[in-house]
């Protein structure tokens, strides 16, 4: 027994040396001119803000690559180009919503313009839609108090009620709560309410189809083998 602990101790011990050894090695590559440089390179506007599945991210994994090879970090055979983990993925072009009202089209983007997106194709009759002010529950003010939205159709207002001297109703001051701010909050309230689809009168469209333009109009991507649903996430 007394050999066993002895042998035990003596490979533990043996291991961390390894590992200090290890990270005294590499730890001299680490330094403020070293990250100034790397990251001025993988920042910059030639790396096209290194996008999954484009230019800009092969161009990177490359780079980092290199400085694997330069600091000799060995390859792993069973890794593709010896430093590369593959792995599948889904991509989804943005998704195409036609609207119309009493046989009036509009225009996506121009119009109207989705910030969620579902993955599958749907088609939907909106015959009744329960307005719900600003899409708010909280403690204190609550827009879906006494309303029956299980299932149906659901327009709310962006933004939140300010009172006459623009405080307000939420945060109690002039600052801007969190549901005026962070468009998920209404999302997430819909869901738990079981709201089918919710319709959004933006006060501010221009300003805020800007703000999300590149995540509207750009593909999504999942795992190839995920079967949840793709959310725009932040």
């Amino acid at each position: 027994m007394k050999l066993f602990s002895f042998i035990f101790l003596l490979i533990g011990f043996s291991s961390l040396i390894a590992q200090d050894t290890s990270n005294v090695f590499y730890s001299k590559y680490v330094t403020a001119e070293s990250l100034k440089k790397n990251l001025t390179v993988l920042a910059s506007d030639e790396y096209e803000g290194r996008e999954t599945g484009q230019k800009g991210q092969k161009m990177a994994a490359e780079y980092i690559m290199k400085q694997f090879k330069d600091f000799g970090i060995p390859a792993n055979p069973k890794l593709s180009n010896g430093y590369f983990q593959t792995f599948p993925l889904s991509v989804f072009q943005p998704q195409q919503i036609q609207m119309a009202v009493n046989k009036k089209s509009f225009e996506q983007n121009k119009d109207y313009f989705s910030a969620y997106t579902v993955l599958e194709d749907a088609s939907y009759e909106l015959n009744e839609v329960v307005f719900a002010g600003y899409g708010i529950n909280t403690l204190n003010y609550n827009d879906y108090k006494d309303l029956d939205v299980k299932n149906k159709t659901v327009m709310i207002m962006s933004g939140e009620p300010i009172d006459a001297k623009g405080k307000s109703y939420i945060s109690q001051n002039e600052v801007p709560s969190d549901w005026a701010r962070n468009y998920r909050m209404k999302l997430t309230e819909a869901r738990k309410a079981e709201v089918k689809v919710l319709l959004v009168v933006e006060k501010n469209f221009k300003e805020s189809f800007k703000e999300l333009e590149h995540r509207i109009t750009s593909y999504k991507m999942s795992l190839a083998n995920e079967k949840k649903k793709l959310e725009n996430r932040g």
